[in-house]
């Protein structure tokens, strides 16, 4: 048989738009084992009662009430809790990939979101109990056990990657400076190059738009096989339903190109909707908060200061002094120059008097302040800089 070609080929991909139908959408294949499953059945395992104790979530308020100490409660929670940390943590050994949303009425994941973050919670239950028993390197790790769950729950669309960034966030907030200044060399090392690991697991933004995108098609496909009075009614336009997904797919593939951009290029607006539909579905990530991803930049930043503080401590301990400049700790405490997401992935900027250190990022203006800090519930808009051990979380 003779081959098409390759006019025709383009022609056979293009037919369902020229005649009106919303493409299909391929679907992701499901990882085997998957690391997924694992998170499911930690999240069933989980257990909120404590001591016959009425606990519906892991706050302060229930932690230091009724036993005599606020010790001896986490004790209590961590205990009756130990399985479900366990099975967490064995997913850690497998690749993760979540149900294919296969329909936009399919949110068989989402029940996990709350779970994983209450996981991330337990850990920083644990960090706390570790480091109050001077277990110090125990405690980083917990809070880098946290890290690392959120690089899994990361993966999918843009709510995926903003539950990611939350647990990221709780571990992060439990690697304190007057923790790390009680590790050894080695276990400081050992925790920084844990980090550096995790980094090929980041989810960047561009491809948390592609997912996004994706679910749009599935979402435009049910409704238009609706009938049309009823969608029209609550989404008024004269558009077709091939205009309809042809603007989508414009409107979210800009998004997308100006997700892959780096940070300070990054357009703050973008082309929006004319209509009401597509405004409703891409107006977050064409002029909202979402439009740069500012948030997942600000998470991958601050790992980059958590890492490079834990190889500051490492050097320190064996040199009795901070090093003059950052490129003093690769390749020895870490493969390569810790990175500023927001310069372009220039260094995060260093100053060194040998007994003290300055370490901090740029931030959203990618102006350098000199260290003057950001607030730390900051705005995308906001002036000043990402400093280590002050507003990193």
């Amino acid at each position: 048989m003779k081959p098409l070609s390759r006019s025709t080929q383009v022609v056979i991909a293009l037919l369902p738009v020229l005649v009106g139908a919303v493409p299909a959408v391929a679907q992701p294949a499901k990882a085997q084992p998957n690391a997924y499953d694992f998170y499911v059945r930690a999240g069933k395992a989980l257990d909120y009662t404590g001591e016959g104790t009425d606990f519906p979530e892991f706050n302060d308020a229930r932690l230091n009430a009724p036993f005599a100490s606020p010790w001896a409660r986490r004790e209590v929670v961590l205990r009756h809790n130990a399985r479900a940390l366990s099975l967490m943590r064995q997913g850690f050994a497998f690749s993760y990939s979540s149900p294919p949303v296969t329909s936009y009425w399919d949110v068989v994941r989402y029940p996990l979101f709350p779970q994983t973050r209450e996981m991330a919670r337990l850990l920083g239950v644990e960090a706390e109990l570790y480091a109050h028993r001077g277990e110090y390197a125990k405690s980083v790790n917990s809070g880098i056990d946290a890290i690392r769950l959120s690089k899994d729950i990361s993966r999918g669309m843009v709510v995926d990657l903003s539950v990611g960034n939350a647990i990221a966030g709780i571990g992060q907030s439990q690697i304190k400076k007057a923790t790390m200044e009680k590790l050894s060399a080695a276990e400081a090392a050992a925790a920084a190059q844990r980090l550096e690991k995790f980094e090929a697991r980041n989810v960047s933004y561009a491809n948390a738009l592609r997912e996004e995108k994706r679910f749009g098609n599935l979402m435009l496909r049910e409704m238009f096989k609706e009938d049309q009075a009823k969608w029209r009614k609550e989404y008024p336009t004269t558009k077709t339903p091939r205009q309809l997904t042809v603007d989508y797919n414009r409107l979210m593939d800009e998004a997308i190109i100006n997700a892959t951009l780096p940070f300070s290029l990054r357009k703050a607006t973008l082309s929006r909707a004319d209509d009401e539909l597509n405004k409703t579905m891409t107006d977050l990530y064409t002029g909202g908060a979402g439009t740069t991803g500012w948030f997942q930049a600000r998470d991958n930043t601050s790992s980059q200061l958590l890492k490079t503080m834990l190889a500051l401590r490492a050097y320190k301990v064996q040199h009795g002094n901070y090093p003059a400049t950052l490129s003093e700790l690769a390749p020895k405490y870490l493969r390569r120059v810790p990175m500023d997401p927001f310069a372009n992935n220039k260094p995060l900027r260093y100053k060194s008097t040998g007994i003290e250190y300055s370490l901090y990022s740029i931030g959203y203006d990618g102006v350098d302040d000199g260290g003057r800090a950001l607030p730390k519930r900051a705005q995308p808009d906001a002036k000043g800089d990402i400093v280590a051990g002050i507003n990193t979380r």
